[in-house]
């Protein structure tokens, strides 16, 4: 085996006697990626092997997920700011997520996965929007498990674009703004009809939330691990969910 490739191998956890259970209700769990491109680097590796090694964990968690009874995932693709990125990165990260789709179509099929995409598609390839829409179409009447991937998403963006989009309703109609309640206001996001984020983690290290999901997340505990993507394995993801489970929801109020 070359030295580069048994770099590459990821640890895999253990095989547990008792299986994991939630203790605490997790209707919405999000999560930021980070870390595939330090991950690659810190290996001697093209950045791309990163992005390439962290498919494999969206799938590890999207089964775990579904094995513990969370309802929906949101995953951080693809931000808004992440053009700034090389172009070759950009078409390597698109071409993956369009085979990730395509590869993964009988698995989401058969674990009755709804996905929905988060994020603005127009400036999209047009083979990848035409898988993304393929996939939403098809897996549109499931309702066990929804797996929203956040896409060309900026959390910033999504609240300007509600407030516009309301704006225009309201005004056509001529409703008086001072009507408007927050239910009104979410069923112009992106994320309309999902529960609020319960839990964040963020991978890597980095403790910050990077313009994902700022408004789904204003009463979600948050959990930053300094384990890198690729190698975030379910072992990983159960520490971060004990911590979870160790938080106290109060909302704002008090608890006797």
């Amino acid at each position: 085996m070359s030295k580069n490739k048994s770099k590459m191998l990821v640890n895999k956890d253990p095989v547990q006697q008792v299986p994991f259970v939630l203790s605490k209700p997790l209707h919405h769990l999000a999560m930021i990626m980070d870390g595939n491109g330090r991950w690659a680097t810190e290996r001697g590796l093209n950045r791309s092997e990163g992005h390439k090694e962290g498919i494999h964990r969206v799938r590890d968690i999207l089964e775990e997920s579904i094995r513990l009874g969370i309802k929906v995932l949101s995953v951080y693709a693809f931000s808004t700011e992440n053009w700034s990125r090389p172009k070759q990165e950009i078409d390597f990260l698109f071409k993956n997520l369009e085979i990730f789709l395509k590869k993964e179509r009988k698995q989401l099929d058969e674990k009755k996965v709804r996905v929905i995409v988060s994020g603005n598609l127009s400036a999209l390839p047009q083979s990848l929007k035409e898988s993304i829409e393929e996939t939403i179409l098809r897996s549109s009447l499931y309702d066990e498990f929804t797996l929203n991937v956040c896409l060309n998403y900026g959390g910033q963006d999504e609240i300007v674009m509600a407030a516009k989009q309301m704006a225009k309703d309201f005004q056509r109609n001529q409703k008086d703004p001072e009507s408007i309640t927050k239910k009104d206001f979410e069923s112009y996001l992106y994320t309309k009809g999902l529960p609020q984020v319960d839990l964040m983690i963020r991978t890597s290290g980095e403790f910050r939330i990077s313009n994902f999901l700022i408004y789904q997340i204003a009463y979600a505990e948050m959990v930053f691990t300094p384990v890198y993507w690729p190698d975030f394995t379910i072992n990983a993801f159960h520490e971060c969910l004990k911590l979870y489970q160790q938080r106290q929801r109060r909302f704002g109020g008090i608890k006797e």
